[in-house]
């Protein structure tokens, strides 16, 4: 099944703490928690965006189980920046 969102909403997949415990950020406390994976996004009406990005976004999120996983829904509006390994 292949879940596209609708309007400008993406669906974000929140990082654990071990995946994001590099001891290098200089990113404040509050905002290391607000790290994820993009796993839901209409790629089609925005390019720059892709399935697998890392993201950092705000905290105007919408928590919902879609998938057996909790997905982090908001507007594109809300990522801050992407996370360019």
């Amino acid at each position: 099944m292949k879940i596209k969102m609708l309007n400008n909403k993406v669906g974000v997949e929140k990082l654990t703490k071990s995946e994001n415990s590099d001891s290098s950020m200089w990113v404040k406390p509050e905002i290391v928690n607000n790290l994820g994976i993009i796993k839901f996004v209409n790629e089609d009406e925005y390019k720059n965006l892709k399935v697998g990005m890392k993201v950092y976004f705000g905290r105007d999120v919408q928590e919902v189980k879609m998938k057996d996983s909790l997905i982090q829904v908001m507007s594109v509006d809300n990522l801050i920046a992407i996370v360019e390994d």
